[in-house]
């Protein structure tokens, strides 16, 4: 059965936090990553600091299935800056240091954002996530909306590890030759996996409209969410950090490369 929301149900301190607290600890970090363009160090101590609190928040699973991709987005960056940019330090031949930095720090920024987008979901349920955003004044039609989204990605893969299973029980062969056969193996898995998922969200909005969703401009919810005074202080360390994100980047401190 595919799962329908990238949601660990699990008890740990950042489970219990306000969603509304958590999406602006995720805020905070893409604001920081945006606005620190060459400072490497300070990506590298966030990314750390998102990889720590993967851990304790029971998040690294998640994170460890999106590795190639991140290594895919690294080795990208890299040979992309460094064919379109220069810089006056000289590695070999005409690639330099700095186009290299700066491929590693889009790599960076980009793990930065997959890994605390994915904790911020892993922790949070999909309806708590709804109820943040109508918060946040909102439309909750907005808000099911992006719930409804979240859930497309797992109900994906997990139609296309079923239609994978079913395949293979008819003697498919998905796991011999090179790396490209079993790609290309692959590829006709996708269509009835999109064609299942497609007709699932069309049932779904059948569903919602018999049921008159969006006939009211508001509307009432089971779920009530109260701030703790943890939740207000990581607010307050949020704004904090994007204050001193936005100093840091337009002081030009902690600059490790600058390209030509």
């Amino acid at each position: 059965m595919a799962r329908s929301s990238f949601y660990v149900d699990e008890d740990t301190f950042y489970h219990r936090l306000d969603p509304r607290v958590k999406i602006i600890i995720t805020i905070a970090q893409w604001t920081a990553v945006i606005v620190w363009m060459s400072q490497i160090y300070l990506q590298l101590g966030l990314f750390i600091f998102d990889i720590i609190l993967a851990y304790f928040t029971k998040s690294l699973g998640a994170l460890k299935k999106l590795v190639y991709i991140m290594v895919a987005v690294l080795i990208t960056g890299v040979v992309g800056w460094s064919l379109m940019a220069t810089g006056p330090t000289t590695l070999f031949g005409p690639i330099t240091l700095e186009p290299v930095l700066q491929g590693v720090a889009t790599a960076l920024r980009t793990a930065i954002g997959i890994a605390s987008s994915i904790i911020m979901l892993c922790t949070t349920r999909n309806e708590e996530f709804s109820e943040a955003l109508t918060r946040f004044k909102l439309p909750y039609r907005l808000g099911f909306a992006f719930s409804s989204a979240l859930r497309m990605a797992p109900t994906l893969i997990g139609m296309t590890t079923t239609v994978r299973d079913a395949q293979r029980s008819r003697g498919l062969d998905l796991d011999s030759g090179s790396f490209f056969d079993r790609f290309r193996k692959f590829v006709p898995l996708f269509a009835p996996a999109f064609l299942l998922t497609m007709r699932g969200t069309d049932q779904l909005a059948m569903a919602i409209e018999a049921k008159g969703f969006g006939y009211q401009p508001n509307r009432g919810n089971y779920l009530e969410l109260k701030m703790k005074p943890l939740d207000y202080i990581l607010i307050a360390l949020s704004i904090i950090f994007v204050i001193a994100a936005i100093y840091i980047s337009v002081k030009n401190l902690f600059v490790v490369y600058e390209l030509v």
